[in-house]
């Protein structure tokens, strides 16, 4: 098994910020997130005061745009995030899928800020359980966006660390749901052990849902979604497919794919 030294250390002692995001439903999300990204993602608080809020139509900075494509850094980390949320709300409450959480089993991993647990938890999951290769990031962001979100610390179980780790805590336990934001921000040759994790912690009819830039060229990990999709179809444990898109004015677009167990 490989362990994850390709991706940095995201997030240090830093000074974070309380903040919220208007979903496209119209509901919101609160989380924290480092200072220095907090004004180009969403709202920023202070107590109960709101300091700044973006319009609705989210014009946050967009890395596709900026860096010509492709690009990954924190920011565009966390701009995948609240795509992703957005793609869960509309799920929900567009799609009518009430059933995706309901008494679910949930598990987050990939570039996990608490955020889709949180929205999770909203929408009536049974549990929670949130794995971060950046263990520091537990205690700084992900955390304090559970309390903010009124996620009681009972309900959840927290883990970080590299895979083997991860797989030994488990010790066979099984989610019904995985969400995954930025899930293969990572090498290539760590594929591998990250398939291997999610066949091991994935529930016969679970579901896996995830999101990726087809393409990273701003950063040195060699992962992207054509690789992915190809280790999926070459080991005929996961069936996938493409539930949502970004906008065509993305060079690379960001994609959210929905895994499930083939058919033997």
């Amino acid at each position: 098994m490989v362990f994850i030294n390709s991706l940095p250390s995201l997030l240090c002692a830093e000074e974070t910020v309380n903040c919220e995001y208007p979903l496209d439903s119209g509901s919101m999300l609160a989380y924290v997130a480092p200072q220095q990204y907090s004004t180009v993602l969403a709202a920023v608080t202070k107590g109960d005061q709101l300091c700044s809020l973006i319009p609705p139509a989210h014009p946050r900075r967009k890395l596709s745009i900026a860096n010509g494509g492709g690009g990954i850094d924190d920011i565009d980390r966390w701009e995948g995030v609240l795509d992703f949320c957005d793609a869960l709300d509309c799920a929900v409450e567009v799609d009518n899928e009430t059933e995706l959480f309901e008494n679910k089993r949930v598990l987050e991993v990939g570039f996990c800020t608490g955020l889709p647990s949180a929205f999770a938890y909203r929408c009536g999951a049974k549990s929670l359980c949130l794995y971060s290769w950046d263990a520091a990031k537990l205690d700084s962001v992900v955390k304090p966006t559970l309390r903010r979100n009124n996620v009681p610390h009972s309900f959840c179980k927290f883990l970080g660390g590299d895979f083997e780790t991860f797989k030994r805590t488990m010790r066979g336990q099984k989610f019904d749901l995985i969400v995954a934001p930025e899930l293969i921000s990572m090498d290539e040759v760590e594929f591998e052990g990250l398939h291997e994790l999610l066949d091991d912690v994935l529930s016969e009819e679970g579901i896996i849902l995830f999101s990726s830039r087809s393409h990273y060229t701003a950063c040195d990990c060699t992962g992207n979604l054509p690789a992915w999709l190809d280790l999926l179809k070459t080991k005929g444990t996961f069936d996938a497919h493409i539930r949502w898109v970004s906008p065509k004015s993305d060079i690379a677009p960001r994609k959210l794919v929905q895994m499930t167990r083939s058919i033997r």
